[in-house]
């Protein structure tokens, strides 16, 4: 299969669900708009489930089992390939008229008693903006005029994320934890898991450890992202050090996640483990 291909070929729908049921409704949300989730979720709008909704017709020709982060069920464990998408990450910004929004997905496919990505892209509707990668090729920026290859600078001081809307102090205390040790660190505000590893390949500034301790992103938060952070010379992984397998029963990472560029994977779990991944891990 041409992964790059299929990413290709699902590209145009993404752009017209942007254009179509995500870019008119920013800063313009009617309040029959904004709807209550439940579960570890606070929101969804009418732009999530519209996009969603489009996007799986567009996919699910080609891989039947393809779910959204608003429309799955147990068939999906029928398939060997299939899309991942979340319509809407970063709803909270997208809700309260910020740009840290976007759509994300990845193209699952079942292996070695598990599912792994085998291609991801995000989209970022106010940049017009793709980012996509392969286990082989990538990781690609597309701004609608030129595509190029990525190379990420590589940055011997530490920048972070803090969001907020949901502040962490768990992750302000890691951030004291790493100064203490001697390291520069700073933090940001970007928004969503979508804007903030595309603020990661893309830059200016490169930020280059990104720790959520959150119990409540899902599946859809990393998997999308795993192939673009590995072609940087990145990892992801649990805070445990664990590799993800996707397209699982419970599709919640409740051992949050963590990203980095520039610092060998053994290096930085030593730190989380020498601050205590559990002491992070309070912020549930």
């Amino acid at each position: 299969m041409d992964y790059l291909n299929e990413v290709e070929h699902l590209k145009p729908a993404v752009v017209e669900a942007a254009d179509r049921f995500i870019l008119p409704r920013f800063r313009n949300l009617e309040d029959g708009d904004v709807l209550n989730k439940g579960d570890f979720d606070k929101t969804v709008t009418a732009a999530d489930m519209e996009t969603s909704s489009f996007l799986l017709d567009s996919c699910r020709e080609r891989f039947p089992g393809s779910f959204t982060e608003e429309d799955m069920d147990d068939r999906r464990f029928e398939h060997d390939t299939l899309w991942s998408i979340d319509p809407l990450d970063g709803t909270d910004e997208f809700r309260r008229g910020r740009e840290g929004f976007g759509i994300q997905a990845a193209l699952l496919e079942r292996k070695n008693g598990g599912y792994f990505p085998a291609a991801g892209f995000l989209y970022l509707p106010v940049r017009k903006t793709f980012v996509y990668a392969t286990q082989s090729e990538g990781p690609f920026v597309d701004d609608g005029h030129v595509i190029r290859e990525i190379k990420v600078p590589i940055s011997r001081n530490i920048t972070g994320f803090q969001r907020e809307i949901d502040i962490s102090k768990e992750l302000d205390e890691f951030y004291k934890f790493m100064r203490k040790k001697g390291y520069e660190v700073n933090s940001m505000n970007i928004g969503g898991a979508c804007a903030s590893v595309a603020q990661m390949l893309l830059g200016s500034p490169y930020p280059n450890l990104y720790i959520c301790p959150r119990p409540y992103t899902k599946e859809w938060d990393t998997s999308p992202f795993e192939n673009m952070i590995a072609r940087a010379g990145g990892f992801i992984s649990d805070l445990y050090g664990n590799q993800f397998t996707y397209n699982r029963h419970d599709v919640r990472n409740l051992n949050g996640f963590v990203i980095c560029i520039g610092y060998e994977k053994g290096r930085v779990m030593s730190w989380i483990d020498e601050f205590g991944a559990e002491n992070l891990l309070k912020a549930v």
